[in-house]
């Protein structure tokens, strides 16, 4: 399967838990709930950390989407994401942590590099805006 290909694959069940594909708006919700796990820096992460930002990834990627997008506007998503923790079994953490590595791995994959310029580019030039 090609890094196109997966992008296009429907939800994955981990366990109890039916995820979403991982789209921009997740992407966006883990910068809002500060999840390092997906900004490049979650390498130096406690062991409850890690635990919080899988359980929280898990929320943002299984709850109804009109409940995800409500609570992160109103500033309450760790509410639900604490109730929430209730429903994962511990044995679906491995599982969860298996579907990050793969979806940072697609990301990173599929990630656009730009390339600043000193000059203002012509508008006539291809691939420009």
């Amino acid at each position: 399967m090609s890094t196109d290909d997966a992008f296009f694959d429907g939800p994955v069940n981990v366990g109890n838990l039916k995820l979403r594909p991982f789209s921009i708006g997740s992407m966006t919700a883990c910068r809002k709930l500060g999840l390092s796990l997906f900004l490049g820096h979650g390498d130096a992460l406690t062991a409850e950390e890690m635990q919080r930002q899988v359980v929280a990834f898990a929320w943002i990627q299984s709850a109804p989407l009109a409940t995800v997008q409500r609570a992160l506007r109103e500033g309450t998503a760790n509410e639900y994401i604490a109730r929430f923790e209730f429903e994962v079994m511990p044995g679906d953490l491995k599982a969860l942590e298996r579907e990050i590595n793969r979806i940072s791995q697609l990301t990173e994959a599929a990630a656009i590099d730009t390339v600043s310029r000193e000059t203002t580019p012509d508008p006539a030039e291809p691939g420009e805006f």
